[in-house]
């Protein structure tokens, strides 16, 4: 079908547009000779009325019977010249030998365009140079919030990075100097804590869902059809994420000649024949409860998951925003209190501690063997907080409208300060010199608050840009490289470890840790995620989306829009 789409749209996509342009010049061109025609019919019969009055009532009764029968009726003083009477059975206008319309052939005409638009908009759906033409088309659309393309791909690429050292340790000669080399420096930290990223991804799914939903609501009076609110959404990330599945569980061993391919691919594809539906469904971070990070299909999807799960509950509280904001803000607050209990009394429970891997380390059952993947990483209940806090800025930006926003110098220099020391001190303050954890408080605590702290000190750094206080930043964030990078980003997410795993289980000998070694890997990964997520969103993406434009976008505004 790409192919199909593609040669259609160098072969036959500008003259189908030509003829649908001719066909709408020609609909105006009817609907305007048959307004005149109404016109000119409608003062005709005043015309009659006026000079029936004048000459009385026989005079009107003989006007009338000769218009009726489609006679010649002449004013001797030549007031009116009625040709056929009031109503017209010929084809042409006898004064402009214009052809005139009636409103079966308007229509008819509208219906052709909506066929021929249909069409255009499937095919071209499925042209491998549309979608890659809009995929790479830097130009933002008025209103949007551009500042968050930087903040989004910057997010991914720290997340290409944090998988890169992660999962390379196997593969290492000297895993053990690796990993003592890199966990006793400070500045490692930044590469040990990168799940903070996925966090920001959570608020800017959070955000962009209530601020766009909210101005549709404003737009529509408060309509909105919820049914198919879902199914845009499942429509959006489920094909190309199942295709992500089949390609990591069936074909991605044949790209692979290492020693450890068979043992590494084949235990994942096995996980995936038998739970693959759980992914489809959006459980796979809560089926079988209390779940596995390494026991899943894709164990990356926990995210989707999440996000799908959030979005499932989104209504409620938009709706409420929209008509009782307070009770809104106030059931935001009440979901991030209680996400905090729950968190806290996991960590407390199974003695989470902060490190690569922190076992469980009181006299609870062993199970999985990492509570803080297991049992708090990747379950909604515990990350929800950074979507509930993107959440309260898109509804802030929603209320902005627009609108100029004044703030003191010193207030904004002090709010980036505090903001930017936030951040830090999430991804520094766990640092120890020698080795040792935190202590078991200050592990909850971090556990339960960390997340959404580094969501208000990205929200801070986002509100900031957006009303204009963002200065350098907010340029650098805004800048149009970001655009069509952004684009790709979810399928570069749903790629990138794919080929990490790919790259690494590769090689016949084991890697030699050097940091120019691990720099060029991160660049490769980073390139390579992004040229694999253009071409799965040019080939399947886009004509998924372009498909749904053509099925569901015609029934909601394609033939109300053609009528106006």
């Amino acid at each position: 079908m790409v192919v199909i789409g593609t040669v259609y749209h160098l072969t036959c996509h500008r003259q189908i547009q030509a003829s649908i342009t001719e066909t709408k010049a020609n609909i105006e061109k009817m609907e305007k000779n048959l307004s005149e025609e109404k016109m000119t019919n409608s003062v005709k019969e005043t015309q009659i009325e006026l000079k029936a009055s004048i000459n009385g009532n026989s005079d009107w009764t003989g006007m009338m019977h000769l218009g009726k029968n489609g006679q010649t009726a002449h004013d001797n003083d030549g007031f009116i010249d009625v040709e056929g009477g009031l109503e017209r059975t010929e084809n042409v206008d006898p004064a402009s030998n214009a052809p005139t319309y009636s409103a079966s052939d308007i229509k008819g005409s509208k219906k052709k365009v909506i066929k021929m638009g249909f069409v255009d908009t499937l095919l071209m759906g499925f042209s491998a140079l549309h979608n890659g033409a809009k995929v790479l088309n830097t130009e933002e659309a008025a209103g949007n919030l551009s500042v968050l393309n930087g903040i989004r791909v910057i997010s991914m690429w720290w997340i290409i990075l944090g998988h890169t050292f992660d999962i390379i340790p196997p593969y290492l000669d000297d895993p053990r100097y690796a990993t003592t080399e890199l966990f006793s420096s400070f500045w490692f930290s930044a590469v040990m804590y990168f799940s903070v990223s996925v966090d920001t991804f959570f608020f800017l799914s959070g955000l962009l869902l209530v601020y766009n939903t909210l101005k549709h609501l404003k737009k529509s009076n408060g309509r909105m059809n919820w049914a198919l609110f879902y199914l845009h959404r499942f429509i959006r990330i489920t094909p190309a994420y199942m295709i992500c599945i089949a390609v990591f569980s069936t074909l991605i061993v044949h790209f692979n000649e290492g020693p450890g391919q068979i043992e590494l691919f084949e235990s994942s594809a096995r996980i995936c024949r038998e739970r693959w539906w759980t992914n489809l469904l959006y459980i796979n971070n809560l089926y079988p409860f209390p779940g596995s990070l390494g026991e899943q299909c894709v164990g990356w999807s926990w995210y989707l998951a999440n996000d799908m799960q959030f979005f499932v509950i989104s209504p409620v509280i938009i709706y409420l925003l929209y008509r009782y904001s307070k009770l809104g803000i106030g059931l935001i607050v009440a979901l991030c209190l209680g996400s905090f209990g729950i968190t806290a009394y996991l960590a407390t429970y199974y003695g989470v501690s902060l490190g690569v891997s922190p076992p469980y380390n009181n006299n609870t059952v062993v199970v999985y063997g990492n509570a803080a993947a297991d049992v708090i990483y990747m379950k909604p209940y515990c990350r929800i907080p950074p979507y509930l806090v993107g959440m309260v800025f898109g509804y802030i930006f929603y209320r902005l409208n627009g609108q100029p926003f004044k703030m003191n110098k010193w207030v904004n220099v002090i709010m980036w300060i505090a903001a930017v020391g936030a951040g830090l001190a999430i991804i520094y303050g766990p640092f120890r010199s020698d080795g040792e954890p935190l202590p078991q408080y200050a592990a909850v605590m971090y556990t339960t608050l960390s997340r959404a702290g580094f969501a208000v000190a990205v929200g801070w750094v986002t509100f900031s840009c957006v009303v204009g206080y963002g200065g350098p930043v907010n340029s650098f964030l805004s800048w149009s490289f970001w655009t069509p990078l952004s684009r790709i980003n979810f399928c570069a997410y749903l790629l990138h470890t794919n080929l990490i795993y790919t790259f690494y289980s590769s090689a016949k000998s084991q890697y030699h840790f050097t940091y120019l070694m691990m720099a060029s890997t991160v660049i490769s990964n980073t390139v390579l995620s992004y040229a694999a997520a253009f071409i799965l969103a040019i080939g399947v993406e886009g004509p998924v989306m372009g498909l749904e434009k053509a099925l569901l976008g015609r029934r909601v505004g394609g033939k109300k829009k053609l009528e106006r």
